[in-house]
């Protein structure tokens, strides 16, 4: 068995794992780690696991996976995650995160962190029943 070290973060009632692709490359499905993982009896319990990788496109790359083991492309909550992890880390006020749904900012302010998701789109459906 091996240790996989983990950040737990939250905000507004969602909680991710978050962890560093370099420590995790030895796994090879993480579908089926984020749903062992994300079990709130067995598990750390989350709604999730956040990757986040190196990449020279932006100052990470962050990847979501649910508790189900599904991708996810992206999550609010999981970006201003990322945004106060790594901004601190890095010692940065602002960043760019490479993720599913293209690059997005953010930044500290003081005690507030600040993200930039884009233009939000409502998608109309129909419910058959």
């Amino acid at each position: 068995m091996h240790k996989i070290p983990f950040i737990k973060m939250h905000g507004q009632g969602n909680d991710y794992l978050f962890m560093f692709e370099k420590d995790i490359r030895h796994i090879k499905n993480i579908n089926k780690l984020s749903i062992a993982m994300s079990e709130r009896h067995f598990g750390a319990g989350a709604d999730g696991i956040v990757i986040l990788t190196e990449t020279d496109e932006a100052d990470i790359k962050m990847d979501i996976y649910n508790a189900d083991g599904t991708f996810a492309e992206m999550c609010g909550t999981a970006l201003r995650c990322t945004v106060s992890l790594i901004a601190k880390k890095l010692n940065q006020e602002s960043i760019r995160i490479l993720t599913s749904n293209g690059v997005k900012t953010g930044s500290l302010k003081k005690d507030d962190i600040v993200v930039n998701m884009g233009k939000a789109a409502l998608i109309e459906s129909q419910i058959v029943t």
